[in-house]
């Protein structure tokens, strides 16, 4: 798998109605314009400094979903997984059908690093259940297919992974990551094919020259 994992573009708050408190309208526009102000500096590359302005608004309103979502995408891009999957955790619980959290919770989960086999596995598996719920949320999305694809080939399940690439290129024929992966991992299928083939080849021969030792195969 060599095909790259992106962000969800469904970063604003128009993605998904936000959950406000209503005892509190003017902390809502401010924690909202925090969230925009942030946005912007996301755009210009100043990463660190948005963060800082979704904390802002998350301190000012707790139970704003797209302040949690921006968070964990600022965060990611900082390369902190690990709280950026608890970010994400946030906002699920919060809203539990926001199909851009479910996407970018999978895409974090599986560049979270881990020294731990069982962990990593772990990890997977739990990133496949992400880009499942993200496509529940949202059917027929190519970003989650892709992420569902790169589960499922990380997961050693080869033909699944390309039957979801293929659903990505369906969705959205220029999806180059979807068709990379497709690609390279059609190719590595057939030459496994072609390797099991010959060795099977040459039991086959040593078996004919030697009938004595014939076993089933």
């Amino acid at each position: 798998m060599k095909g790259w994992l992106s962000l969800s573009a469904e970063k604003s708050a128009t993605a998904s109605p936000p959950i406000f408190q209503a005892s509190a309208p003017v902390a809502v526009t401010s924690a909202q314009a925090l969230i925009n102000e942030g946005q912007k500096l996301e755009d210009e590359g100043a990463v660190g400094a948005a963060l800082a302005r979704y904390r802002e608004a998350l301190a000012l309103q707790p139970r704003l979903v797209p302040g949690w979502l921006n968070q964990g995408n600022a965060l990611q891009l900082l390369w902190q997984f690990a709280q950026a999957v608890e970010s994400y955790r946030q906002a699920l619980v919060l809203d539990e059908k926001f199909a851009a959290v479910w996407l970018n919770l999978g895409n974090a989960l599986l560049l979270l690093p881990s020294y731990d086999q069982e962990a990593r596995k772990t990890a997977i598996s739990e990133a496949e259940s992400a880009y499942r719920a993200a496509l529940a949320a949202r059917p027929g999305w190519a970003e989650a297919w892709f992420g569902l694809g790169c589960a499922l080939e990380l997961n050693r399940d080869a033909e699944a992974a390309c039957a979801a690439y293929q659903q990505a290129l369906e969705a959205a024929p220029g999806h180059e990551g979807a068709r990379f992966n497709l690609s390279d991992l059609t190719a590595e299928m057939l030459v496994k094919r072609q390797q099991m083939g010959a060795a099977r080849q040459v039991l086959l021969d040593e078996l004919a020259r030697s009938p004595g030792q014939r076993r089933l195969l």
